[in-house]
């Protein structure tokens, strides 16, 4: 007992728990089929992913692809639409979550059927190609009760496990949602000035103010209606076409007004405050155009800086992309350096 209770009896003591525990763990894991890192792929097999399919058990849900079209470029699409991707977040799934996977615990005997009814019901099933070869297939499951893990499910293994990346406090599925809305990049514009052939910009409430610049390498010229600009820098045209490089909308969920289509058309009717038009040198069109906001109960200040009340937001603007029939809400700190008018560029 004297041995048990001095200081090195007590830690060869917690040592030998230690390794009992474990051996009981991975008694039980053995049992699963599944070892500690199975559910992680390292970098070298990352690189080699080129299409990732998201599909929940509930079919009600849809199902979303996601497809490398270059070098870190990624689109995604629902079998109805398709749109450009938020790079990063794939890269984050590719670069950080993957490698880190690692099994906690498998779900214990008590808790197993439930678990396994649940996920039948509501997990989501993730399969990451290279080509047509599926090189990992995953069902990944609800949080654990804590919020510190996830259920995940391998193929082959006879129950569900507790899966984490260690240091990491949260869950995983928010990874792997079928909203295709959440997967769309927030950029809008983004165009390095050697891919920009001519950009047209329109003003219909001032038309006189609307200009077009053609881009032939180091020289640039600008045009109204009226004739060529002639008393505007070659470096100034150029320092503005410089300015089309990721140029985003505010992220997050859809715009509230996409969901109403009586304010929607009020917001048409108004009409175009500040047209965009895009050839890229490999005759790639892109259309930007962007509506005044009404003053909303969302609006922070209803009032301009000298205390008169405004019809529409001073700061954010409404815009649509290639026409498409859903807005994007746009900060006028990011457009701003692109909402020019002709008498901009003129040299006093």
């Amino acid at each position: 007992m004297s041995f048990i209770k001095s200081k090195i009896g007590k830690r060869i003591l917690f040592i030998l728990i230690l390794g009992l525990a474990a051996l009981i763990f991975w008694k039980n894991t053995d049992s699963t089929g599944v070892g500690l890192d199975d559910f992680k792929m390292l970098p070298e097999q990352t690189k080699k992913i080129d299409k990732i399919f998201i599909s929940p058990n509930d079919a009600d849900k849809g199902y979303i692809i996601l497809t490398k079209v270059a070098q870190d470029k990624w689109n995604v699409t629902n079998g109805k639409e398709s749109y450009p991707t938020d790079t990063q977040y794939v890269t984050r799934i590719l670069n950080w979550l993957l490698p880190r996977l690692q099994v906690k615990n498998p779900v214990n005997d008590a808790a197993v059927k439930y678990i396994e009814r649940d996920m039948a019901l509501n997990a989501t099933k993730v399969v990451f190609y290279e080509g047509e070869d599926a090189l990992k297939t995953i069902f990944v499951g609800g949080g654990t009760s804590d919020g510190y893990a996830t259920h995940m499910y391998l193929p082959g293994s006879d129950r569900p496990c507790v899966v984490e990346i260690p240091g990491f406090a949260g869950t995983l599925n928010i990874y792997f949602n079928t909203d295709i809305n959440n997967w769309k990049t927030t950029v809008l514009i983004d165009y390095p000035i050697h891919e920009i052939a001519t950009l047209e910009v329109d003003w219909p409430f001032t038309p006189e103010q609307s200009f077009v610049i053609s881009n032939k390498g180091e020289n640039a010229s600008m045009r109204t209606k009226a004739g060529p600009v002639k008393n505007v820098s070659n470096n100034t045209i150029l320092t503005y076409l410089n300015m089309f490089r990721k140029l985003s909308r505010e992220s997050g969920a859809t715009v509230g007004i996409n969901t109403n289509p009586k304010a929607k058309s009020e917001v048409l009717k108004g009409g175009i405050l500040f047209h965009l038009k895009i050839t890229s040198t490999k005759g790639i069109v892109e259309n930007l155009d962007v509506y005044r906001r009404p003053v909303s109960t969302e609006t922070y200040s209803l009032s301009d800086k000298v205390g008169k009340l405004k019809d529409f937001e001073t700061d954010s603007y409404f815009a649509r992309l290639n026409n498409d029939s859903e807005f994007y809400v746009i900060q006028d700190i990011v457009f701003d350096k692109i909402m020019k008018q002709a008498k901009d560029f003129v040299r006093e």
